[in-house]
């Protein structure tokens, strides 16, 4: 098992997810904690974790105790991305269908969590966010990279898919510094969104982290890549 990132790493990456995005889709709140450290990091500042927060609902009883701490930290960081927002009411965040957080209403959001972090990010709905934390083991490289933009743009897509995750159907077609793109094959119709769909991601010594953010208003002609 890989080291777990220092904090200045974790704060690194929330930092670049957010300045990859593109300007139409802020805002974004992220936040992420090292697993076990009561701290929870934006992209510049550190934050107590409430103590009012844990536990959290729906947590299955038998699970390990990593997990469960795992389980306990991405909802303490989904319920605080919430209030930084704006939300005076982030609710018990229950897990629903699939294990997903019950987002309040107005709201959406995603969390992940691997490798000793835990992280969410939350924004106004109707927008769509996936997002997805991998350590660096049976995959690395590009294979893990592939991997999790794949999984960060299913997240953001389950309420359409209504399938599990299956890599197959999603080819990763740019790769840049910071931001990538992808496509899915045979989607289901009517399909709101267009054919290129746009990530960004963050690369650690220990972790690689991947954010879809789509809107219904996002446009295929945006400049979403630079060139190489």
């Amino acid at each position: 098992m890989p080291d777990v990132p220092s904090e200045a790493c974790l704060t690194d990456t929330l930092r670049s997810l957010l300045h990859a995005l593109a300007p139409s889709d802020a805002p974004v709140v992220l936040t992420g904690t090292v697993v076990g450290s009561g701290v929870l990091w934006t992209a510049g500042a550190a934050h107590a974790v409430p103590a009012a927060d844990p536990p959290w609902p729906g947590l299955w009883v038998r699970a390990a105790p990593r997990r469960q701490a795992e389980f306990q930290a991405g909802r303490a960081c989904a319920a605080s991305a919430l209030r930084l927002a704006g939300c005076a009411a982030p609710g018990s965040l229950a897990p629903g269908a699939g294990g997903a957080p019950r987002w309040p209403p107005g709201w959406t959001g995603t969390i992940s969590h691997a490798g000793g972090l835990a992280v969410a990010a939350v924004t106004r709905a109707p927008r769509r966010l996936g997002l997805d934390v991998e350590a660096e083991g049976l995959l690395s490289g590009d294979a893990l990279l592939h991997h999790s933009l794949k999984e960060s743009l299913f997240k953001a897509l389950s309420a359409d898919l209504r399938a599990s995750f299956d890599p197959a159907r999603f080819q990763v077609t740019a790769v840049h510094a910071r931001r990538a793109t992808l496509r899915l094959h045979a989607p289901p119709g009517p399909w709101p969104w267009p054919e290129l769909l746009p990530a960004t991601w963050h690369r650690t010594r220990t972790h690689v982290a991947t954010l879809a953010c789509l809107a219904p208003t996002f446009s295929p002609h945006l400049p979403l890549l630079e060139a190489p």
